[in-house]
Formats: structure tokens, C-alpha cells, sequence
């Protein structure tokens, strides 16, 4: 059987795949700047806010993945400075069955600007929804997973981890934190996430 070269957007790779549209990338895992490289136009940004977090014993109940967007298509100008928000990670509620906090939204660049994206955090145990597709921008933009009987929300990064004896941070960008059962703390929900390829 005979090897067959795929060649994907000017790259030539024999384990090519379907969704390869860029050979660069630069992955922020806190906030940061992106310096748009000298002679690109066409960038692709997957990006998604954080989590909300669960709630300590109670109801069990857990926070909502944070909204996201994979691969989107934007249109740069060559050498802009963008900034790049990452929502922060949010703790999970330790006593009193108190209801665990919203997460933190995360943005591409600057409201105004045309690459602009802005992802909502996703909403914490008492609120139980993932972050709201209408409080993000561009449409392209989904809205977080909610929290089910199992566990906390998923994002387009992963899913959230079941209820229980979870303790500490999600697992997973994006992701909700997990409520604790009796005698555990919540989960704190995962942070914000965003990888720009070029």
C-alpha cells in the first residue's frame, strides 16, 4: 500500500488531517499580548472564559462551563498589538453550603475593534448555566454547557468533572466546577483558555 502526501493550506504532511488550516501558533494561558506576525491578515482564534465553581456540600449543585468559540476566522492587521484577556480560574465555595462564584469572561482584543471576540464566564452554583451566548460577541460565539445531575458544565475545551469528592480546581479550560457531597468542598471552576494560529 502506497503512502499518500497530503498538502493542507501550503503545508505538505503525510499525517495532514482535515482541520489543519495553520502551521504557527501561540497559546495564552494568562493574559498577555498578541503581536500579529509581519505579512499575516488571516488569523485563527479558539478561545473560551472560565468556569463557574460548585457549590460546598448543600445541593450538590455545580457551576456552568465558560462560553467559547474554536477556530474562528478573523481578519488582522499586520503588526497589531492585540490584547488577550484570560478569564481566571474561581474557587469552589468551602462552607456553609455557600453557592460557588460566576467565572471570568475572556476577550481577544479590544470592543470596537473587528477581530474583536468576548467569551461570557460561566455562571456559578446558583445560577446553574453555562456563560450566556447572548453576552458574548461575535455570534459565532456558543454558549457554555450547562451543569447536569452528574457534574459541572463542559466548554469547547472539555468536559466538566462529576459530582462528589472533587476538590481543588476543574479539570479542563473553560470548564465548571463539580459540586461536593456532604463533607467536600466544591470544585473552583477551570480558567479561561486561547490559542491564536496563523
Amino acid at each position: 500500500m502506497s503512502l499518500i502526501r497530503v498538502k493542507t493550506n501550503g503545508i505538505t504532511d503525510g499525517a495532514a488531517t482535515a482541520n489543519k488550516v495553520a502551521s504557527r501558533r501561540q497559546v495564552f494561558t494568562s493574559s498577555g499580548t498578541f503581536t500579529v506576525p509581519t505579512g499575516i491578515t488571516t488569523i485563527y482564534v479558539s478561545i473560551c472564559a472560565g468556569g463557574g465553581s460548585g457549590q460546598n456540600q448543600g445541593s450538590n449543585q455545580s457551576g456552568g462551563g465558560g462560553a467559547g468559540v474554536l477556530w474562528l476566522k478573523r481578519t488582522v492587521t499586520s503588526g497589531a498589538s492585540i490584547a488577550v484577556t484570560i478569564g481566571a480560574a474561581t474557587s469552589g465555595s468551602f462552607s456553609g453550603g455557600a453557592h460557588g462564584a460566576d467565572g471570568n469572561d475572556s476577550k481577544f482584543g479590544t470592543s470596537g475593534e473587528g477581530w474583536y471576540i468576548e467569551c461570557d464566564g460561566g455562571k456559578g452554583s446558583a445560577t446553574q448555566k453555562g456563560g450566556y451566548y447572548y453576552a458574548s460577541e461575535p455570534v459565532e460565539v456558543s454558549g457554555g454547557g450547562n451543569p447536569t445531575q452528574h457534574g459541572g458544565g463542559a466548554s469547547v475545551f472539555g468536559a466538566g468533572n462529576s459530582r462528589g469528592n472533587n476538590q481543588g480546581a476543574a479539570e479542563g479550560f473553560g470548564t465548571g466546577g463539580a459540586g461536593g457531597q456532604s463533607g467536600h468542598n466544591g470544585q473552583g471552576g477551570g480558567p479561561g483558555y486561547c490559542v491564536v494560529e496563523w
